[in-house]
């Protein structure tokens, strides 16, 4: 059986400590499995991203004169379709939302980060571009139109009928800032892990039948976040087909109700 190549990622960042530590960190994940890259130049950077050598990105915000909302859009304009990951510091939330809006796949926080914090983040990174490629070259999304829907103020997700356990492959920040959830806790996961105790049994089962029977489904539901308190959801789910009219993916769209 030939051995799985490790997963080669590029950590572009101006302070060799910050690269120790990360370095660390990576010692901390199952051995073999990521080799890490450092550079520590903006131009160094875009060079060896030109070379798409890489599976994955961590960009550090600031990088001497310049910064890493800089390199992201030039990254994405060289055409890399590798995730890229905004490293930021404490209270950096209007970096890391508008490094969501230009295209970044992830944030993680300095400080917060563990072994455990990375590897997850790093394989759902990887998870997500392959899942995003296969929706985008299935049903011709662009990149700005999933950019779009990354913005809108509905909650979006989308699973993957055509995998076992029918895992969600996308989810929009407005889902993320709705649940509490972080995007690395839900990618690969099925949806049923927002039902609770609260959820009502008979909307639940009719659900269920409508996904079952690939018909749209329109409701109000009870789901729950991550720390457990329950809230009020319209939810629609939508059967999406390829030009064969295969079905190809699920899309449901979430809107809190208030009060």
């Amino acid at each position: 059986m030939t051995a799985q190549k490790p997963m080669r990622v590029l950590l572009v960042d101006d302070d060799e400590e910050d690269y120790m530590i990360a370095r660390d960190l990576f010692e901390d994940i199952e051995h073999g499995a990521y080799e890490l890259d450092w550079v520590d130049g903006y131009e160094e950077a875009l060079e060896v991203i030109g070379q798409r050598v890489h599976d994955v990105y961590l960009f550090d915000y600031h990088l001497g004169a310049r910064d890493g909302l800089e390199l992201l859009q030039d990254a994405l304009k060289l055409g890399t379709r590798a995730p890229i990951i905004m490293l930021t510091g404490q209270g950096g939330r209007d970096v890391d939302v508008t490094a969501m809006e230009l295209g970044a796949y992830d944030y993680l926080v300095k400080g917060q980060i563990t072994g455990q914090v990375l590897e997850r983040a790093l394989r759902y990174a990887v998870q997500h571009a392959e899942s995003t490629e296969a929706l985008r070259s299935t049903v011709r999304i662009s990149t700005a139109l999933l950019a779009a829907v990354n913005r809108v103020d509905h909650g979006v997700m989308i699973s993957d009928p055509l995998q076992p356990d029918e895992p969600l492959v996308f989810v929009n920040e407005h889902f993320l800032d709705m649940t509490g959830y972080a995007r690395a806790d839900v990618l690969g996961r099925n949806a049923r892990f927002l039902q609770g105790p609260e959820s009502d049994p008979v909307e639940m089962e009719s659900m269920r039948k409508s996904i079952a029977s690939r018909e749209t489904y329109n409701g109000v539901v009870t789901n729950h976040r991550a720390d457990g308190s329950p809230y009020l959801s319209e939810v629609s789910i939508y059967p999406l087909s390829d030009a064969r009219e295969e079905l190809v993916y699920l899309v449901g769209v979430c809107k809190l109700v208030e009060g």
